[in-house]
C-alpha cells in the first residue's frame, strides 16, 4: 500500500514534536516554548512601563534577571496595543546572561502610532542555556 506524501509529512512532524518535547505554556497571561517547572522563565522578565518617547514612538521597557545557575540567552516579545487589538510586536534577544545578572530591554525599541497604541504587554519569554 502506498501512503500520500501529505501523510509521511504529518507524521514526520508529529515524530519531531514529541521527540523535541516541543510544548508551549503560559503564566499569568506570559507564554514559552522553553518551559522550566522549577525556574520559569516568564518569572525572569518584568515589563516596566510603556511610554511614547520622542517623535511620538512608544517604547518598552523592562528588566531580565537571569534567576538560573546556567548562563542564558533570553528571547523576550511585547506587543503594542489598542485596547485588546495587537498593533505591533517586537521580539528583543539577550545573550550569555550570567547567573545572577540583570538586562534592560532594549530602550530603542519603538512603533509609530502613538494616536493608536494605549499600552503593551509581555506576549513570551524563552530562555536558552
Amino acid at each position: 500500500m502506498h501512503t500520500p506524501p501529505l501523510r509521511i509529512l504529518v507524521l514526520f512532524v508529529a515524530l519531531v514534536v514529541a521527540a523535541t518535547g516541543c510544548r508551549y505554556e503560559t503564566i499569568d497571561g506570559v507564554g514559552t516554548r522553553t518551559p522550566d517547572p522549577d525556574v520559569p522563565p516568564q518569572g525572569d522578565v518584568t515589563l516596566t512601563g510603556c511610554h511614547v518617547g520622542e517623535w511620538s514612538r512608544w517604547h518598552a521597557s523592562g528588566v531580565v534577571v537571569n534567576r538560573t545557575e546556567e548562563v542564558q540567552t533570553y528571547e523576550v516579545t511585547v506587543g503594542f496595543y489598542d485596547a485588546d487589538v495587537r498593533l505591533a510586536e517586537r521580539a528583543h534577544w539577550i545573550r550569555a546572561l550570567r547567573p545572577g545578572e540583570t538586562a534592560e530591554i532594549d530602550r530603542s525599541w519603538w512603533i509609530e502610532a502613538a494616536s493608536q497604541v494605549d499600552g503593551c504587554r509581555l506576549l513570551t519569554v524563552n530562555r536558552f542555556a
